[in-house]
């Protein structure tokens, strides 16, 4: 593998939110959000392979280029409601 000697670090923005109620003695319910940005993730190109007959065994070599290019983007929610029977 061939790679870049000054890597890049790998960043992360992370948004999250949330809400919590008490609706009543018996019923309560939480809400989330949230929402992350990935930049700068490690990616691995692969190059064109060749054939060496140099000294020793003749061999394929399979290169490969690794890289910060890659970007990502996760979201989601979740929602939970606690009913109690008993107050």
């Amino acid at each position: 593998m061939v790679g870049n000697p000054n890597p890049e670090v790998e960043r992360l923005n992370d948004f999250e939110a949330g809400y919590r109620v008490q609706i009543s003695p018996k019923l309560s319910v939480d809400a989330a959000a949230f929402m992350s940005f990935y930049r700068n993730l490690r990616t691995v190109q692969e190059l064109q392979p060749y054939f060496v007959e140099g000294p020793g065994q003749p061999h394929v070599v399979l290169p490969a280029l690794v890289e910060y290019y890659g970007r990502a983007r996760t979201y989601g929610g979740e929602l939970f409601v606690n009913w109690k029977s008993e107050p």
